[in-house]
């Protein structure tokens, strides 16, 4: 029999929270530099403790932006007195530009550099199941992914369930992995059943497990507002999906003021979405059926409903409820994010009280309709202390490098994959994808079998390679798939499908294949092998066809071969170097490199792990001086 530690309620509550708070202490992203100058050319409004940013939303009589007014037009009163206005832009992203390769796949590192770009929108999205009729899911998941197609390249979207840390979570250009996630929703509101160690122990807490799930989703709301104000100061938007509190759970005034105030501090705004769609007074017994929780009156229906435009009116958002047309109120979401006006001040508030003050905007244009965040939280001295403190800057390469390290939205992925690139035929770089199906890959064991395939493309150059479908099974060794390609970038897109053809996980990597003709010194992919024995070790040394391992988490026990080429400008073999750096990018000690003894790679290098503790670290390889250099990102755990 399993034995299950209980704890009481408050206590599970506080473990939570400190697990999603942590976002905002030590895991929060340090910024960084290389931040793209804003649109316009207009200077970045950011430094000083006193600086405050507004977004003002204006529209006319019939909901449409107003894009004409100027600077004169608008007043900021704070905590009763006019403020000077010294920034002034009006922002309008339309989502259609392409976001560069490089910024396709972010890490925490990142993201605060990619949310600070003017021409990025932010949006983080609640799906919160425990609120959800199950009979409503399909509903949400075809408005979510509807609004999900909407968005354009440089939007940076992040969806969390009420259990999820926010520790966990990564905000991502990939809209597909996205779209993943909102295709697997399932709402559970009157479903009791456990599906987790911690629903496990909420069975055996005393009190009704409503008040339980409406507690953690509203620390979900604050939690998620704190990860959403660490990226920028900017307008984040937050999506929150569910059918409103229980009446008399905003009767504590406090509890509704927690999570507003949350937000305003963090200058995010809530779009609660109902998808209850438009109900009546008289209607409302109906349609709330059985098997979806306790069936309210028409009166305590509203209250539900009320909860909903609470959250959103005052965090400057729109609740979006009694509409049958959710696209309606979710298209209102993007033009908010998409057309508002920026201004800046200096306060005329100088001390760092860390209290609340309230902010008024005006327009003097008569008959439009104005919207801006309702005050700040001023800052407190021990801000002051570190905006005054200089903060080292991670250089980017070590950023992008830990990428492969974030895995955003990997809760949903079915498959792992590595991609690298070694010398092949005639010149050419030799291409490898290996894929190994995920331990925890329940869909792909319901499913039993499943097809790959691995599609290259070439900007202007159309399809360079496809591959034949590849039979996937849980429990089977790693596939691989190599084909062989001309120097250059290349995006090379994997697609998991089930029998019926249907995709079920995809991914795609945006890759520079290395001129191997001859002509340039060439470096090429580490490719990482685990083996667990000294056997195993001389196996691998001697195969030069063995297949690397798709995994960088790895145990401190763990012993390495890593395997390389590297190859000088006359196509002979360099003498390249490497060594281990830190997280942060600084050296910490060489490592040796010797020739490989087998025809599988040029060179390879024999890493012990023993000696580093737990933590993420990185290899790079310089294939010389002045050469290309490589930076391969592990996780020692």
């Amino acid at each position: 029999m399993k034995t299950v530690r209980t704890f009481p309620l408050p206590i599970v509550l506080v473990l939570m929270l400190i697990g999603s708070a942590l976002v905002s202490t030590q895991d929060s992203p340090a910024p960084q530099g290389g931040v793209p100058p804003p649109q316009g050319g207009a200077p970045t409004f950011r430094t000083g403790v006193n600086i405050v940013r507004v977004d003002v939303i204006v529209a006319d009589e019939k909901g449409k932006p107003v894009t004409d007014l100027a600077k004169e037009e608008f007043e900021i009163v704070e905590d009763g007195r006019p403020q000077t206005i010294e920034l002034f832009r009006h922002i309008h992203i339309d989502g259609t530009s392409a976001a560069p390769h490089s910024r396709q796949v972010l890490n925490r590192d990142t993201e605060e550099r990619e949310a600070a770009r003017d021409d990025v929108r932010v949006f983080g999205i609640l799906l919160a199941d425990y609120q959800v009729c199950g009979q409503r899911s399909r509903a949400v998941r075809d408005a979510m992914a509807t609004f999900i197609r909407k968005l354009g390249p440089n939007d940076l979207i992040a969806v969390m369930e009420p259990l999820m840390s926010v520790k966990d979570l990564v905000f991502t250009y990939d809209h597909d992995a996205v779209l993943q996630t909102i295709q697997r929703f399932e709402g559970r509101r009157g479903d009791y059943t456990p599906r987790n160690a911690i629903e496990e122990q909420h069975v055996l807490q005393v009190g009704s497990p409503e008040r339980i799930r409406t507690a953690i989703v509203g620390d979900a709301l604050k939690a998620l507002s704190v990860r959403l104000g660490s990226m920028r100061e900017g307008r984040k938007s937050l999506i929150f999906v569910g059918e409103g509190f229980p009446p008399g759970w905003f009767s504590d005034v406090r509890q509704l003021r927690e999570i507003t105030q949350e937000a305003n501090r963090n200058n995010t705004s809530i779009y609660a979405i109902d998808p209850r769609g438009l109900v009546s007074g008289s209607e409302a017994t109906a349609t709330v059926r059985p098997g979806c929780g306790p069936i309210l009156p028409g009166q305590r229906f509203r209250m539900t409903q009320d909860t909903l435009r609470e959250l959103s009116e005052d965090t400057d958002g729109r609740a979006i409820v009694d509409r049958n047309a959710l696209g309606d109120g979710l298209d209102q979401i993007i033009q908010d994010s998409s057309f508002y006006y920026l201004l800046g001040y200096s306060s005329t508030a100088t001390q760092a009280d860390g209290k609340f003050h309230p902010i008024r905007v005006r327009v003097k244009r008569p008959k439009v309709d104005v919207r801006a965040r309702k005050g700040y939280w001023a800052s407190t001295a021990a801000d002051v202390s570190r905006a005054a403190t200089p903060i080292p800057v991670t250089p980017q390469p070590v950023l992008d490098a830990l990428t492969t390290l974030a895995a955003p939205n990997q809760d949903g992925r079915l498959v792992r994959t590595w991609v690298g690139t070694a010398r092949g035929a005639d010149g050419k770089g030799r291409v490898t994808v290996v894929s190994e199906v995920l331990a925890a890959a329940g869909a792909l064991r319901a499913e039993g079998t499943a097809h790959l395939t691995v599609t290259a493309t070439r900007p202007r150059a159309g399809t360079v390679f496809e591959s034949p479908s590849v039979e996937l099974r849980p429990g089977t060794p790693p596939q691989r798939v190599s084909f062989d390609a001309d120097a250059g970038p290349l995006d090379v897109k994997i697609v998991l499908a089930d029998q019926e053809g249907k995709t079920i996980d995809r991914e795609t990597r945006a890759i520079d294949v290395p001129d191997y003709s001859g002509g340039v010194i060439a470096l090429g992919t580490p490719r990482f092998h685990r083996p667990r024995t000294l056997r195993d070790f001389q196996t691998l040394t001697a195969d030069a066809d063995a297949i690397p391992v798709t995994t960088r988490d790895f145990a401190r026990t763990d012993r390495l071969l890593i395997r390389f080429d590297a190859f000088g400008a006359g196509g002979e073999p360099v003498a390249p170097t490497a060594a281990i750096l830190s997280r942060a990018g600084r050296k910490m000690f060489d490592v040796q490199v010797v020739p490989s003894t087998s025809a599988g790679a040029s060179h390879q290098i024999d890493l012990s792990l023993g000696p580093l503790p737990t933590g993420e670290y990185l290899l790079e390889i310089a294939a010389a001086p002045a050469g290309p250099r490589q930076l391969a990102a592990f996780r020692i755990r």
